[in-house]
């Protein structure tokens, strides 16, 4: 004969480990959500501190070539040249907008080895490099034109980064723009009465960058950024 069986009667879970199992699960929530914001978070930083670095090597290779280009040219003046000899020309320029008659002296060449001995700044496909004897920087030696090396088209973020190395406000957020419009010529030995480039941030700074002031009219085109260095202040 079969044994009488009672049914087994169903567990209920009580109310407190039901309650404790939802809590262990919304801690879970909770720390997941912490985990994927500090991670992007992280990532974020990562990423910003990665541009500035790469700003900042840029900035100061900027900085360096210019500053190479104005040490040699006193160096070239030390050694009895003229202010007014001084020859960019080279092979490597697409045209011959350099070339002069004091360029058939080799001592009188930037680019040669007679001379400063130097080699071409690097650029990218968007930049174009100028040496311009008809430009004044405000406050820097008188208002007669200096010799101005420029590296038109850099980088914003590039930009931004020579200023906060020149000490140079940049509060704004944005390079400070030249207030009229510049126009240049390439310089082949004269000093030509030109424009002065002039905002409140850069002036006495023989070193710096600027945006053009938003004329299409504007050789500095408006829509770069524009590094330029004193060689010889006049």
């Amino acid at each position: 004969m079969m044994p009488f069986l009672t049914p087994k009667t169903p567990v209920t879970p009580q109310s407190g480990q039901s309650g404790n199992a939802l809590w262990f699960i919304l801690l879970a929530i909770a720390l997941l959500t912490a985990l994927t914001i500090a991670i992007t978070k992280t990532g974020d930083n990562v990423q910003q501190a990665g541009e500035t670095e790469r700003a900042t090597v840029e900035a100061t290779r900027i900085m360096r070539d210019g500053k190479a280009m104005q040490t040699a040219i006193q160096q070239m003046l030390a050694r009895g040249g003229s202010e007014n000899d001084i020859c960019f020309d080279s092979d490597d320029w697409a045209t011959n907008d350099y070339d002069f008659a004091a360029c058939a002296d080799a001592e009188n060449r930037v680019f040669d080895p007679a001379g400063a001995g130097l080699g071409m700044p690097k650029t990218t496909a968007t930049q174009k490099i100028i040496y311009t004897g008809s430009l004044a920087i405000d406050g820097v030696g008188t208002s007669a034109p200096d010799l101005v090396f420029i590296l038109s088209g850099v980088g914003k973020a590039d930009c931004l980064r020579i200023n906060r190395m020149m000490k140079i406000d940049d509060a704004s957020g944005n390079p400070p723009p030249i207030s009229a419009v510049v126009s240049y010529t390439p310089f082949t030995g004269t000093y030509t009465a030109g424009n002065t480039v002039t905002a409140p941030q850069i002036l006495q700074k023989s070193a710096g960058c600027v945006g053009g002031n938003g004329s299409d009219a504007d050789e500095l085109d408006q829509d770069f950024y524009h590094y330029y260095h004193v060689l010889i202040a006049r």
